[in-house]
């Protein structure tokens, strides 16, 4: 048993430091700065340094003041940080995420307390979602359009069978094992879907694997502070101010339709709504969906498919999530999502 986890320590290893070798130089998204900002996003993987000494040790790049987008959201951005946005938005639910996000004219009154930052502007929160879907189109793209400079990774990459194992277990599996819990969420078919598609090789493209809101490293040094409150100062210089998004964590990077990527952090980024009631949420999920660029219906239902299973199979089973009504309520979201998008029904 200790040589099997030893064994898999050293495949995750091995495909994480592919990962980096291949893409820290070369995965970059560089945003241009908001009309108005004197900020911009840079989204990038860990640089990747070379421990020749250990092939199973691996140096990667620190962030100081690190913190990942969910943590950093649920600290700063849900409705409990600020003094005015959960009276006004905890008694609706959004029809769509559009319609949600366009309703908010105005981020909510800053906190006086040092310690919390203000709810972001829109603005900031569209921007950091544009800049991530438009670093993961191009790496998604980039596995397929490349084949000098990826073809090396994704011959790696196809060999992490068990994480794409894991990743349809996760995904569906899970999703079948909570139809006693919440009934009627869907049938054995979307599963059986899924399986199908992994089965023809070339049809897929190299993924992340679990890419979430706890996968993306920014710095807690910087603060949005200055750019949700004018009263605020800034607390690095506005000419200097590229913030840090690092996509960290590849180990389970896998072949596979890019919509798992997609779909799992678009449901990430819908909880902090459906949970804590953060407009921040909305903002993030219009952002990335736009900055992702123009796609297929088919693609676009498939993509809609994996956020609503997600929804059910993890959004219902983390720890602390809400009180057992408001996790059955995100189940049933996530049962109509993934109904809805099975019949391509638009209502």
């Amino acid at each position: 048993m200790a040589a099997a986890r030893l064994s898999a320590e050293i495949q995750s290893n091995h495909i994480e430091d592919a990962c980096l070798q291949a893409l820290s130089s070369s995965s970059i998204y560089a945003s241009p700065a908001p009309s108005g900002a004197d900020y911009r996003y840079v989204v990038r993987t860990p640089k990747h340094c070379p421990f020749p000494q250990d092939p199973n040790t691996q140096i990667q790049e620190y962030l100081p003041s690190g913190a990942n987008l969910k943590a950093y959201a649920l600290q700063h951005w849900s409705s409990s940080s600020s003094s005015s946005s959960s009276s006004s938005s905890s008694s609706s639910s959004p029809s769509s995420p559009a319609s949600s996000s366009s309703s908010s004219s105005s981020p909510a009154t800053a906190s006086t307390d040092a310690q919390q930052t203000p709810p972001p502007t829109p603005q900031c929160c569209r921007q950091l979602g544009l800049s991530l879907g438009r670093w993961l189109r191009a790496f998604h793209d980039s596995s397929s359009e490349l084949p000098n400079r990826e073809g090396a990774l994704r011959r790696v990459v196809a060999s992490n069978g068990g994480m794409q194992s894991l990743k349809h277990t996760i995904s569906f599996q899970c999703l079948l094992d909570r139809v006693a819990q919440f009934p009627d969420v869907l049938t054995e078919a979307v599963k059986e879907m899924a399986a199908a598609e992994v089965r023809d090789e070339s049809q897929l493209r190299v993924i992340h694997g679990n890419f979430w809101t706890a996968k993306t490293e920014t710095s807690r040094s910087f603060s949005m502070r200055s750019y949700s409150s004018p009263n605020a100062a800034p607390t690095i210089p506005p000419a200097a101010a590229e913030i840090p998004l690092l996509v960290v964590d590849w180990e389970m990077a896998q072949l596979g339709v890019p919509n798992l990527d997609l779909g799992q952090m678009l449901a990430e980024m819908y909880e902090l709504w459906l949970y804590k009631r953060a407009r921040a949420g909305l903002g993030l999920m219009e952002g990335l969906v736009e900055g992702y660029g123009t796609v297929t219906e088919a693609f676009a239902w498939r993509t809609t498919l994996q956020l609503g299973a997600h929804l059910v199979g993890f959004g219902t089973s983390a720890p602390g999530l809400g009180p057992p009504e408001q996790v059955r309520e995100v189940a049933r979201t996530g049962r109509d999502v993934v109904c809805r998008a099975w019949r391509k029904d638009r209502a």
